[in-house]
């Protein structure tokens, strides 16, 4: 089994779903071994351009696609800083306030 095609017959067929239950898509991997996300997949996962996808194994052999986080500097400002700081005592003061517990 030199090349891909000798392990995998003309006939073998991946199929995606966009919802379970939904309408499958197909894709074919060209010689460079890229894919075409089919459009429902790309909208379901709101990809866009330049969006990097991560695929994992499961240890069933299944493939999982999820869309890659973003690189955590491009969420610097989301949050707004806090007009007072805020203590580790205060901290553990809401904790205790919501009913959890300090170890």
């Amino acid at each position: 089994m030199g090349n891909s095609e000798t392990k995998h017959s003309a006939k073998t067929r991946r199929y995606f779903s966009a919802k379970p239950g939904g309408r499958p898509h197909t894709t074919k991997v060209t010689a460079k071994g890229q894919i075409t996300v089919p459009k429902p997949i790309r909208e379901h996962l709101n990809l866009v351009k330049g969006d990097r996808i991560e695929f994992l194994i499961g240890v069933d052999g299944k493939v999982t696609i999820m869309a890659a986080t973003a690189d955590v500097r491009k969420l610097k400002g989301m949050v707004a800083t806090p007009a007072k700081p805020v203590t580790v005592a205060d901290m553990n003061q809401a904790i205790e306030a919501e009913g959890g517990t300090i170890k």
